[in-house]
């Protein structure tokens, strides 16, 4: 067996999180959600490196516009550069109260997560 090297540096996965923040504070701060941590990733399927995000909200779930959140990857994709990330960004959004219940035994298997 062998060890995929991750080339997603910290600085690559501060500036997505700061990415991911920035848009949804602007979206829906005014809907009083609040998003903390942003939870970025590095993966690989079939040797390809990708990154995937949680974000973890709270505050009504409902308030959650999917026209806006869906479009998140592609804007993420236009502030980054092909060096920076490639592959799919898949973007999950968990309630604040089940990634509490949750985080113990998740961060056990997810050691290359990085929180901001």
């Amino acid at each position: 067996m062998y060890s995929l090297k991750i080339r997603t540096t910290e600085e690559t996965s501060r500036k997505v999180a700061g990415i991911v923040k920035e848009y949804l504070n602007a979206w829906f701060e005014a809907e009083g959600l609040v998003f903390d941590p942003i939870v970025v990733i590095p993966r690989f399927f079939e040797d390809e490196e990708y990154l995937e995000i949680y974000v973890v909200y709270d505050g009504d779930g409902d308030r959650l516009d999917a026209d806006c959140t869906i479009t998140l990857p592609r804007l993420i994709r236009d502030r980054m550069t092909d060096e920076e990330i490639s592959g799919p960004l898949p973007i999950s959004y968990v309630e604040k109260s089940e990634w509490e219940a949750m985080t113990t035994d998740w961060a056990r298997y997810n050691e290359s997560a990085r929180f901001y």
